[in-house]
């Protein structure tokens, strides 16, 4: 894995600061008697937000803040801190849609739902149980997201455009996951509808999302949104193909998450569009065999990587990634009403986030 470049680092530990003071004082702010299913929440969500994270996500949202003249630094980080929950959100749900075992290296959230029910003694729709519970969970992240937001404390009329623009993102996102769902289940998606799921499950909560909140926060006109679009739409198509790539072939002490997964879970990717276009019959079958096996077992996995580097897919998909991201680098270049150090600083973190497992 590439280092991070350090103004991630820097941003980073402050945004982990900004985290662990809101999560510490969030019992108090709830305004509402829980009971201590309640609590059990509130110690998962706290213990789920503050797991080791990039905080690319927030970290976009400063740079995106300052780089249309925002100079409040309370307001970047609230920001930074409401995108970090919304993020939080869309990962523990996503985790149970996905039915993921583990998050940045440590168990689910309704995997721990679940685990506590069985040793209980409840033995009745565990698993439904717990991925209802995880989910409640992840919809309360989503709240108070949205509660950070609302709150920040700046001109009113530019709070109000970034949290429409937040509804609206958020919607975006949803779209491109609900294709992504259905796509698991065998409906014959074609790339460029492939390459539309990725913009928009992606492209808008990783890059457009805290970039536009950033944007508006900082007084940016209407116009200047649409560059943060086209630009966002590229990265996010570069930032999931390398996903997918360390989703298959990375390590797992590095994702955090098992490099199985996307297999057992029959994610039609590009990069299995493309190998099942180009493999022979031996080939075909074995990756078949794998894809959406909830049994499918490690000498598996290892035999479709294989396959996929030798069909040259593997290489395919980086160069499809790679282009994709510099795409996303020349709108990034043209914006001369960008600062300067926003766009050097912006360029940088594009480089880590798509190129971050080669």
């Amino acid at each position: 894995m590439r280092d991070a470049p350090k103004t991630l680092e820097l941003l980073r530990a402050e945004i982990n600061a900004h985290l662990v003071a809101y999560m510490e004082g969030l019992p108090a702010k709830l305004d509402v008697a829980v009971s201590a299913n309640g609590d059990l929440a509130v110690e998962l969500l706290h213990e789920f937000a503050l797991r080791p994270g990039k905080r690319l996500r927030g970290a976009l949202a400063i740079v995106g803040y300052r780089m249309f003249g925002g100079t409040r630094h309370q307001t970047a980080l609230d920001l930074a801190l409401a995108v970090e929950l919304a993020q939080d959100y869309l990962l523990i749900v996503d985790d149970v849609m996905d039915r993921s075992e583990t998050r940045r290296g440590r168990p689910t959230v309704h995997r721990q739902y679940r685990d506590m029910l069985a040793r209980g003694g409840i033995s009745d729709a565990v698993e439904h149980l717990g991925n209802m519970l995880g989910l409640n969970v992840g919809l309360m992240a989503q709240h108070l997201s949205a509660r950070v937001l609302s709150e920040i404390d700046d001109k009113p009329e530019r709070v109000v455009w970034a949290q429409q623009l937040f509804q609206k993102n958020m919607v975006a996102t949803s779209f491109g996951q609900l294709d992504d769902l259905i796509n698991q289940t065998g409906q014959s998606l074609t790339t460029a509808d492939t390459r539309r799921m990725y913009m928009l499950k992606s492209g808008y909560y990783t890059f457009i999302n805290p970039l536009q909140l950033g944007a508006a926060l900082a007084g940016a006109a209407e116009e200047q949104l649409e560059p943060i679009r086209e630009f966002g739409e590229y990265a996010g198509f570069a930032f999931q193909l390398q996903d997918d790539l360390l989703g298959m072939f990375g390590d797992e002490v590095d994702t955090g998450k098992a490099s199985i997964d996307d297999l057992r879970e029959g994610k039609m990717t590009l990069l299995m569009r493309h190998a099942l276009a180009h493999a022979d019959a031996k080939q075909l079958k074995e990756v078949r065999t794998a894809l959406g096996n909830e049994d499918v077992t490690q000498q598996q996995h290892g035999r479709v990587c294989t396959i996929l580097t030798e069909l040259g897919t593997r290489e395919y998909v980086m160069r499809v990634a790679r282009e994709a991201a510099q795409a996303g680098l020349a709108v990034i270049a043209a914006q001369t009403s960008w600062s300067e150090e926003g766009r050097e600083c912006l360029s940088e973190l594009v480089g880590y986030a798509v190129l971050r497992g080669n």
